[in-house]
């Protein structure tokens, strides 16, 4: 019996060595123990009885090793029953009880890969503490085991995130979470920022509930603080949506203002049905100032132009028409500029530099979707916050399109970044790939890849005469939107991932007739036709007959072998080319603002805040009206706008400034900030500040203001005896 032994099992937790029986009661041994050369006895009664036996024979025995005293001695305070509890769930895994260094961190690491176990705390790791105690609802047994983590966490941070520490279960991690997301009405922690993670579908639904009411008893006043507040945008959805249904109800309290904040949350049908009771203000013509038009296009001539389609009279449509007419004007005006350097130059389409640097590891994807317009850009922005989260968008451009608005002329200027008459038969900035292609295949680090998406274009003319067309069109958007969080979510982790999002045209917001003959030797698509040189053109190029504008090819910028094209001007579109007529909604090829004005957006997946330094400087006597001096550093590759300072006085008082100062890239800048009363010495020390910035985006973000503020006694004296003496 060489390979006789005896293994001793007193807690009944060891794995049975291989060719062992296995006893557990006093007869099983007494058959076993001169017949079976390897036996493992269990149980502690059993194993000093047997351990007597075979000692007092001289026989070999060893006690084995204990997952349950490995675990106990790492994790203080785990009880047996608890240790039995987390063996079960390591299963197979439990052999790493015999590993030297064995720690509870390693233990939870084993059971959760993708546990939130790291050893550094901060603000996001928090948000990800609660998300996971409130979706795995933790045994006690998990409880002792993390316990030690969370003191470590607890003691190497500050308030408000010690606070978020002390959580170690279920309904503590939904209390603290429903403080930070705005759903209790009085939160016990405050100032915690926008909450990083994805939000758990219950939460959701408490957030719905608890809403409702609030809703209601507010009259629907309630959204308006929400919405001003940092809360995430899946929620601000929600509140949106029960607002919504309220306000359709009450429609005395639906006015202009809470409509503006209502409706880039609502689904695009319910906004619709919203905006019947809330008609927008009529825009004023466009500005001069290609800025301030931009600016113009999305705030003011968008959402009258989407009412005016749906709701408007005779007189809108005439005041529509009219705007139309007047941006072509100044359009047709400043682009033969632009394409020889003109102001306009830098808010070309084509002309948009590619969000990339030499030494950046990032993979670039810049999806090209064919005909979207301004308002599904929107949709599509709106579709990609729920279904793809971790993609933050960080800047957002209007930019111009090429003329004529038709895909063969406004694509490879895009493709290509040189204009249309430079842009044939020449290589690309990036690789391209066509729409059959998984771009999955071809991304890595610090590669950029043009994606071609031929839709909506291709839904917009494949359904045009279904009534069910924006119906189509949005199930395209849902489609889009739901690939691009597939490919968000399988770029490997440790690649940094940024997503542009683009297009070659817009469309025109109507339905309207193809009531204009093609000119004689052009070919026509849509709203724009082009061929042989036709009319004889002064130094502007332009020449404008009724509601067509024929524009000089070359000076057009237009390829070599294109003399003339003709674009309409008006609510109309050309003939098909064999003549017939009918109509067609949502054509292109024209130069209304919605077909010329598109996207140039830039997401980034898991953006981090900018690390923004702000300094508030200043010097004046307290209780007057003083001035500081606001210092901005943004050493971040995206522009930022600080719109608010938020002072905070002792006991609680505050005074919010508003800034809007706008800061470049890798920039600094000032602003000039009164502060009335100036504080008292004493003040001074207690003062606070949290400045508000927005991105190009709209997204908010709050930073932690430097105060360097004295303050001088308005009667101050070092001796109020002096003249006494």
């Amino acid at each position: 019996m060489t390979d006789a032994m005896v293994w001793l099992d007193r807690l009944g937790d060891a794995d049975t060595p291989e060719g062992a029986a296995v006893v557990e009661c006093e007869a099983d041994f007494l058959r076993c123990a001169l017949d079976e050369p390897r036996l493992l006895v269990r149980g502690e009664r059993l194993c000093e009885w047997a351990g007597a036996f075979y000692r007092g024979r001289g026989l070999p025995v060893m006690e084995t090793h204990s997952p349950i005293r490995a675990l106990q001695r790492v994790i203080p305070g785990l009880t047996t029953e608890h240790a039995r509890e987390l063996l079960d769930y390591l299963g197979g895994e439990r052999r790493i009880t015999q590993e030297p260094g064995l720690t509870p961190r390693r233990v939870l690491e084993t059971l959760y890969p993708q546990g939130p176990w790291s050893e550094t705390p901060t603000r996001n790791h928090a948000a990800a503490w609660l998300r996971w105690l409130y979706l795995e609802q933790p045994t006690p047994a998990m409880q002792v085991t993390f316990a030690p983590l969370c003191e470590a966490w607890r003691n190497a941070s500050i308030e408000p995130e010690r606070r978020l520490y002390e959580a170690v279960d279920h309904n503590a991690a939904r209390a603290l979470l429903a403080d930070w997301l705005g759903i209790n009405p009085q939160p016990r922690v405050n100032d915690l920022g926008e909450f990083p993670e994805e939000i758990p579908t219950g939460l959701v639904h408490d957030a719905r509930q608890a809403w409702r009411t609030r809703i209601i008893e507010t009259e629907g006043a309630f959204f308006d603080d929400l919405a001003r507040r940092l809360v995430p945008r899946r929620l601000l959805r929600v509140a949106a949506e029960e607002t919504a249904e309220y306000l359709l109800q009450h429609r005395e309290h639906l006015t202009q203002a809470r409509f503006k904040l209502l409706a880039p949350l609502l689904d695009p049908a319910r906004a619709r049905e919203l905006a019947r009771y809330a008609p927008p203000p009529r825009p004023a013509w466009p500005p001069e100032a290609t800025p301030e038009l931009l600016h113009w296009f999305e705030a003011a001539y968008l959402p009258y132009r989407r009412w005016q389609t749906d709701y408007g009279q005779e007189d809108d449509i005439a005041l529509a028409t009219a705007i139309i007419r007047r941006f072509a004007d100044w359009y047709l005006a400043h682009y033969p500029q632009a394409l020889s350097g003109g102001p306009l130059r830098e808010h070309l389409s084509f002309r948009q530099p590619l969000p990339h640097r030499p030494d950046d590891q990032a993979s670039t994807l810049v999806i090209i979707l064919d005909g979207l317009h301004a308002e599904d850009a929107l949709h599509l922005r709106q579709k990609l916050e729920d279904r793809a989260p971790r993609l933050q968008l960080v800047e957002t451009r209007w930019v111009f399109s090429t003329l004529p608005t038709v895909t063969e002329f406004a694509k490879p200027p895009v493709l290509t970044g040189l204009a249309p008459t430079a842009a044939v038969h020449q290589p690309t900035r990036a690789e391209v790939l066509p729409e059959r292609e998984d771009p999955l295949k071809h991304l890595a680090p610090g590669k950029v890849l043009f994606w071609r998406v031929m839709d909506p274009d291709r839904t917009y003319h494949g359904h045009n005469a279904d009534a069910s067309l924006l119906i189509a069109v949005e199930a395209t958007l849902h489609r889009i939107a739901t690939e691009i969080a597939r490919i968000v979510r399988d770029v490997p982790a440790d690649v940094p991932l940024r997503v542009v999002l683009t297009t070659d045209h817009g469309r025109l917001f109507d339905r309207v007739p193809r009531t204009i003959p093609i000119p004689p030797g052009m070919t026509a698509h849509g709203r724009a036709a082009w061929g042989g040189r036709q009319h004889t053109f002064d130094a502007s190029g332009l020449l404008v007959e009724g509601d067509v504008a024929f524009l000089h090819g070359e000076r057009f910028g237009l390829p070599e072998e294109v003399g003339e094209v003709a674009v309409i001007l008006g609510a109309h579109m050309f003939k098909t080319n064999d003549n017939k007529s009918g109509g067609e909604a949502y054509p292109h090829g024209g130069i209304s603002p919605e077909e010329i004005i598109v996207p140039w957006w830039v997401l980034e997946r898991d953006w981090q805040t900018p690390e923004i330094g702000v300094t508030i400087r200043g010097r004046s006597v307290a209780g007057r009206p003083g001035q500081a001096t606001v210092q901005v550093l943004n050493p971040s590759d995206v522009s930022v706008t600080l719109t608010w300072i938020d002072l905070r006085r002792p006991k609680g008082a505050a005074q919010l400034m508003e800034i809007n100062l706008t800061i470049a890239p890798r920039s600094q800048a000032q602003a000039m900030l009164d502060i009335d009363p100036w504080p008292t010495p004493a003040e001074v020390d207690e003062l606070t500040a949290e400045a508000v910035f927005h991105l190009t985006s709209g997204k908010r973000f709050d930073v932690s203001v430097s105060l360097e503020l004295d303050s001088e006694e308005m009667y101050g004296r070092d001796n109020i005896l002096e003249d006494l003496v």
